[in-house]
């Protein structure tokens, strides 16, 4: 058995939320010169010196994940400190979670035991189907998830079922989407919610908008359902990141493919950033791969931050290999929906609308 003779101290910093590590001892070792090559060749945002290398905290995670099991085999050993060691103690069983989960995974709950759980929350007004409670017990027993199922399907009140069911004491939710998904989590809370057995259940979404102090004082105002663009996330950045920190948050990003560029935009980059504060995070998404399948890393890479997942993808490996049993997905087979018929009529374009029709052909054949 290799002898351990080199320390490298982890550290986590809440306020930029970058890892870093450092080589104990006044030697650099061939491990220390392969670790800081391997964090440069998977990320862009990084700074070093002779004995110390900081990078964003889920490029930590992918870090310690990698060379971790080498520890004994190449004589050294990680040492977390400080915020560091319980942020990795927790990766480290989410980490176990997702191989294990990854090949089968056990219900905890039975249909008639959502029901009644459901039913004791007051969620009384409307009944769910029997996919929706099979959508539900499956992403209970994940400590994230991922909901791909087809438009329709009842995505918003799978999860926000979901919510009620997986809560801790004081977590909030905060839901991220595109405004016209706004309507629908405003409204499964009045459809769902019997707010005569319990008024708190039925608290209803507070939007999210506003400068920095604005959305500061809706955050510390008491309530605990959230709602926020994409866009308007981008502006708040340290807001958010704030919040999080000191929180206990349920993250879910509804139409997740909107952040499918990952690092390469600004709203992928936030979030990949903030992916290990959320107390679970889910992602939902009817068409998590609109363009390939690469569209999927940044979407796995947040919602397993540092399990690699990510990066498999991006090595050709099939989604579905991937995944496994990571993701719920209900299809279109599954609702029941009658066959389309379709049936085109001619409409001629009036004066207006042919003229920018030639106008745009016109573009279009230069």
């Amino acid at each position: 058995m290799t002898e351990l003779s080199v320390e490298i101290e982890i550290t986590y910093d809440p306020t930029t939320l970058r890892g870093a590590f450092r080589l104990n001892g006044t030697h650099r070792s061939a491990l220390w010169e392969s670790l800081v090559q391997r964090a440069l060749a998977i990320e862009s945002d990084y700074s070093f010196t002779v004995f110390t290398l900081e990078v964003p905290w889920a490029t930590a995670l992918s870090i310690v994940r990698e060379f971790a099991p080498l520890q004994r085999k190449q004589g050294f050993l990680f040492r977390p400190t400080g915020l560091a060691k319980g942020k990795i103690d927790q990766f480290i069983r989410d980490y176990k979670t997702v191989k294990l989960s990854r090949g089968t995974l056990t219900a905890t709950l039975s249909d008639e035991e959502v029901d009644h759980r459901l039913r004791g929350l007051a969620f009384t007004k409307r009944d769910l189907k029997a996919f929706q409670k099979r959508d539900i017990r499956h992403l209970l027993s994940l400590a994230n998830g991922a909901n791909f199922s087809v438009p329709g399907a009842g995505k918003t009140t799978v999860t926000f079922a979901l919510h009620l069911l997986s809560k801790l004491p004081q977590e909030h939710l905060l839901v991220v989407a595109p405004k016209n998904a706004f309507v629908a989590w405003q409204d499964v809370v009045r459809d769902c919610i019997d707010a005569e057995m319990d008024s708190a259940n039925a608290q209803p979404f507070t939007v999210l908008t506003g400068g920095n102090d604005t959305i500061a004082q809706l955050l510390a105002s008491g309530a605990t359902r959230f709602l926020i663009s994409y866009d308007q996330l981008i502006r708040i950045q340290s807001v958010i990141t704030a919040y999080l920190a000191r929180v206990l948050v349920h993250v879910v990003l509804d139409e997740s493919h909107r952040m499918k560029a990952g690092m390469g935009s600004q709203r992928g980059s936030l979030l990949l950033n903030l992916s290990s504060l959320p107390v679970r995070r889910d992602i939902l998404s009817g068409t998590p791969m609109p363009q390939s399948p690469t569209d999927l890393q940044s979407q796995l890479d947040f919602l397993w931050p540092g399990a690699g997942l990510g990066m498999q993808i991006a090595l050709g490996a099939r989604p579905r290999q991937v995944l496994g049993n990571l993701y719920a997905r209900t299809t279109k087979t599954e609702l029941g929906l009658p066959k389309p018929h379709r049936r085109f009529t001619n409409v001629e374009m009036n004066p207006g609308q042919q003229a920018l029709y030639s106008i745009v052909r016109s573009e279009a054949l230069i």
